[in-house]
């Protein structure tokens, strides 16, 4: 038996609904997605969105003014993204600002990060009287008219699938799950200030372009066992026409010369992507492209098509290890990276590769072959740099996570479980900075 709602003062009247997206990152921000799309579904529905992104509100001092304009205003709702844990403690901290204003509706958290904390943590920590009191798991642009009808009455709160919310009681009640979406919508350009989400970006071209980030797909069939899309092995995308006609818009409207796709596996159906390639050849657009960019897809026969839109790509090489490379489960060994450095370097084609530090059972035959690989690639490609990151401890809701949990401490597994980092000195040396 679902228990009823903690009691919020909601303004049923209101259709506007305040979307928060809290990142002290003031450099180069690209657009909300989590937020954005959340905004173009509400409109579609009749309500009244309003994004709020702390990277265009001039400072800490601006963001928290726009946000008790807002509160100041009654809007049905107050809902915050939060995808790692130094946005949830923002989120948290703000809790006074807009109570001052007379703000008593309902706060709402949603997020990848919040989405999979452990249900002890939800329940002592997000959701309460003092802090959140809904949870919105997954993708929540399919969730949120229904969380908005519940708030204006329309209908109980418990029959809104893909939430948790904080009962009468004290208590949290978790509805049916939702499940992973069967779309992703296509943002409504009207709702954000797109100039602001522009930059010039240096494409290794020799001069500057106007580039602009676009998200047009979710989640990965991959199953690399360090990452959160592990989880789910789940996958949805727009179509080619959907992408063409954003990237036309941002081409013909602010002279965007340069795309660049944040997914996590734009490649996933690569066909997609051909698509969209032969599309902009017939529109005679000199669009160039940025991704990332499997070892699989390098070696497919598909590349040569691809490549010839590619700038830049970011390339997930992880470990020089091949030992570690099939621990993480990730779909390559050495001998297809170095493949794949060369037809990228005889392409001309500039690459980012990514190698992460202290992977579990890493020794230092793996921390060898690993500093051996960066070496070689330097030889071998001439346009290259190297993200290199320190993997402290299995993220909380991943495959490693689970087969290796057993092998934390008490304080690591409980620093993990609330979101926060355990911190390792390995691989800490000076030599290992990235290389430009």
């Amino acid at each position: 038996m679902h228990g009823p709602p903690y009691s919020w003062t909601v303004n049923k009247e209101s259709r506007e609904v305040v979307l928060v997206y809290p990142d002290g990152d003031l450099l180069r921000p690209v657009p909300p997605y989590s937020v954005w799309l959340l905004a173009t579904t509400l409109a579609k529905s009749g309500y009244d969105p309003k994004i709020v992104d702390e990277r265009l509100c001039n400072g800490r001092e601006g963001f928290i003014r726009t946000i008790s304009e807002a509160a100041s205003r009654h809007p049905l709702f107050i809902g915050f993204s939060c995808t790692m844990s130094p946005q949830l403690s923002l989120a948290e901290s703000l809790r006074p600002f807009i109570d001052s204003h007379g703000y008593s509706g309902p706060w709402v958290v949603g997020g990848a990060y919040v989405s999979l904390l452990p249900s002890e943590i939800i329940q002592n920590r997000l959701l309460s009287k003092s802090s959140f009191q809904i949870l919105s798991h997954g993708h929540a642009f399919e969730t949120v008219v229904d969380l908005c009808q519940a708030l204006e009455g329309k209908r109980d709160i418990s029959s809104v699938r893909g939430v948790s919310y904080l009962a009468a009681n004290g208590k949290v009640v978790r509805t049916e799950d939702r499940g992973f979406p069967t779309y992703l919508p296509v943002p409504n350009y009207d709702l954000i200030e797109v100039e602001k989400y522009i930059h010039e970006e240096d494409i290794y071209t020799g001069s500057l372009a106007k580039t602009f980030s676009l998200y047009t797909s979710s989640g990965c069939l991959y199953g690399c066992k360090f990452c959160l899309n592990a989880a789910l092995r789940k996958w949805v995308g727009q179509s080619s026409e959907e992408i063409l006609s954003q990237i036309m818009y941002l081409h013909s409207r602010f002279d965007v010369e340069y795309i660049r796709l944040i997914d996590d596996n734009p490649l996933q159906k690569p066909e997609r992507i051909l698509k969209l390639c032969r599309a902009l050849d017939r529109e005679r657009l000199d669009i160039k492209l940025y991704m990332d960019l499997p070892i699989q897809i390098v070696l497919s026969d598909c590349f040569e098509e691809i490549s010839r839109r590619l700038v830049k790509v970011y390339v997930g090489v992880e470990s020089g290890s091949d030992k570690l490379l099939r621990l993480i489960a990730k779909p390559q060994n050495v001998s297809q990276i170095k493949k794949a450095v060369k037809i990228l370097n005889e392409k001309g084609i500039s690459a980012r590769y990514s190698i992460i530090r202290n992977l579990p059972k890493e020794d230092e035959d793996d921390i060898h072959a690993t500093e051996s690989l960066i070496e070689w690639i330097k030889a071998n490609h001439s346009n290259c740099a190297f993200h290199i990151s320190q993997y402290w401890t299995p993220i909380y809701g991943t495959p490693l996570y689970t087969e290796f949990q057993n092998d934390l401490d008490e304080n690591e597994r409980r620093l993990l479980e609330s979101g926060q980092i355990a911190q390792s000195e390995l691989w800490a040396s000076e030599k290992y900075r990235e290389v430009k």
